[in-house]
């Protein structure tokens, strides 16, 4: 749910990685009338939505992810039209979580065959990177599964798991 409908949105269906893979993003109202639907076309082969954030507004924050190395966020109008863009190549990291932080946005990203699980990054309004951290230690691994963001703070649920010795 978010303001002035829900956000829907999915990917059009594949079976081969030759095939390009778009983003799409739809308004329902309360009844489940689409008001407005969009293809998301910011010149990838492959693109997928990671959340939809609800400014406050009536504007909503696209998280998305372009060709495996690309962090994008895009802010669309009440009426679906696209009113700013911004991407940004991070490596082969996925997208596994998002929420609004103050003015700006607080993202998850991460490789799990690096043990990158608990990595986040702040993106301000434009979608620029303004700062990141990990939460991690000397005897145990971080594994951040969800966030969300309630009263102007930001929420996480996460767990620990202990480091092994080698060959353990």
């Amino acid at each position: 749910p978010a303001s002035g409908g829900t956000a829907v949105w999915g990917e059009t269906s594949t079976w081969s990685s030759e095939q390009p893979q778009y983003a799409w993003l739809s308004r329902v109202d309360e009844k489940g009338k689409i008001l407005w639907e969009k293809r998301l076309d910011h010149g990838f082969r492959h693109e997928y939505i990671a959340a939809v954030l609800d400014n406050g507004d009536g504007t909503w924050a696209v998280i998305s992810r372009g060709d495996l190395n690309c962090l994008c966020l895009s802010q669309y109008a009440e009426d679906g039209k696209e009113l700013s863009f911004h991407k940004t190549e991070v490596g082969n990291r996925g997208i596994w979580n998002a929420a609004r932080l103050g003015d700006g946005y607080l993202v998850q990203l991460g490789h799990k065959l690096d043990g990158e699980t608990a990595h986040l990054v702040k993106l301000d309004r434009e979608g620029n990177i303004t700062d990141h951290f990990s939460y991690e230690g000397e005897d145990c691994w971080y594994f951040i599964q969800d966030m969300a963001e309630f009263g102007g703070r930001v929420y996480l649920s996460a767990y620990a798991t202990p480091k092994l010795a080698e060959g353990e």
